[in-house]
């Protein structure tokens, strides 16, 4: 490793064939053994699928180590991993919608659509996703909250989620910081890519601590291919489970059930650890716990707020995001009109209390 006041051939000397080698090569070699810093790779399948993705195709290029064929084949098994998951999450997210999701949907709407028409008299307007709302609302002329008394089932109707807007938006927001954890790796990964040094491919890699070695440079079409094959999936994927989580809990018509169920939808984001965990190898496993990834020149080198705070941000888009579903975007109930909660306290203290056995 070259020193600081030493020379070597890729610092301008010769290489001994009489050419000059590149400085920027040399510079860069430094920087990253003495000036970078790094951080480790993530122990789940995307991950280790840019991992061996991107040591293999080094090797080849390189003409290092292994065979052509077992390089390829390594390759392929661990894209072959990474597709069965997103095809295994991608089925799940479809069988949930149409099994789960939708079924709970219809059910809150006709119980909805029945206490809309009993608690208004009959002085409602059809919407347009099969259910009535009353006209004026819970603080129109049509509103009788005495007919609550005569309204044969309260048991349903005092569960809708909506009735206890505090405990429906906690447990949502509990369900967007699990996606948002997945939503930020995949972000993060795609930064780190973006961020990278451009360098041939067979320059991609270079020695890190005693043993191990970092990626600190990829070509614009590893790049590209990286982004596309393994970080956009994985962002949406996790959007469309953060959406289709928060409409299923929403129209959960049980408290229990909606507890329930937010740490049921869990496991469909935890595919990802799981399939690393069983499927992948211990030799691969051991590879990419030795390779880490370097970090651009500058990125916490000093202290600031954004580097002690910034993550908090991503609790405040999950804030933000279960704010607007519950108050402008839900389509489980379009135009609820949070007439549910004031006729139902009663009932509820009744039946649910902290200090209650």
């Amino acid at each position: 490793m070259p020193s600081p006041g030493v020379s070597s051939p890729g610092a301008g000397q010769s290489a001994g064939n009489g050419e000059r080698a590149p400085l920027r090569n040399t510079t860069a070699v430094f920087m990253g053994s003495e000036g970078l810093r790094t951080t480790e790779f993530e122990p789940t399948s995307y991950d280790a699928t840019l991992v061996i993705t991107i040591k293999d195709c080094h090797s080849i290029k390189a003409q290092q180590h292994l065979g052509f064929g077992l390089h390829v084949a390594r390759m392929m098994a661990a894209l072959l991993l990474l597709w069965s998951l997103i095809t295994i999450q991608v089925y799940l997210l479809g069988q949930i919608k149409i099994f789960v999701a939708s079924p709970a949907v219809r059910s809150i709407r006709k119980v909805y659509d029945q206490f809309e028409r009993h608690m208004y008299n009959g002085q409602v307007k059809e919407s347009d996703y099969g259910f009535a709302l009353g006209i004026g609302g819970p603080h129109g002329i049509f509103f009788d909250p005495m007919a609550f008394q005569s309204f044969p089932d309260k048991g349903t109707i005092c569960q809708i989620p909506f009735s206890q807007y505090n405990y429906i938006a906690i447990i949502l927001f509990i369900w967007s910081l699990t996606v948002v954890g997945e939503l930020k790796s995949a972000v993060n990964q795609a930064w780190w890519v973006a961020n990278l040094e451009k360098c041939p491919l067979e320059q991609a890699l270079m020695p890190a601590g005693e043993d191990g070695q970092m990626v600190w440079g990829l070509p614009t079409c590893m790049k590209i291919f990286i982004i596309v094959v393994l970080v956009l999936p994985r962002i949406l994927i996790a959007s469309i489970l953060c959406w289709l989580g928060c409409r299923w809990l929403s129209a959960t018509l049980d408290f229990q059930e909606v507890l329930i169920n937010g740490v049921a939808l869990e496991f469909v984001i935890r595919l990802n650890e799981l399939l690393f965990e069983s499927l992948m190898s211990s030799v691969n496993k051991r590879e990419i716990a030795e390779i880490k990834m370097s970090l651009p020149p500058g990125v916490f080198d000093k202290p600031n707020v954004w580097s002690f705070f910034g993550t908090f941000m991503w609790g405040v888009v999950a804030f933000a995001w279960v704010t607007l579903y519950l108050n402008k975007i839900q389509m489980v109930l379009p135009g609820y009109q949070w007439d549910i909660r004031e006729v139902c306290n009663p009932w509820i203290s009744e039946r649910y209390s902290f200090w209650r056995l």
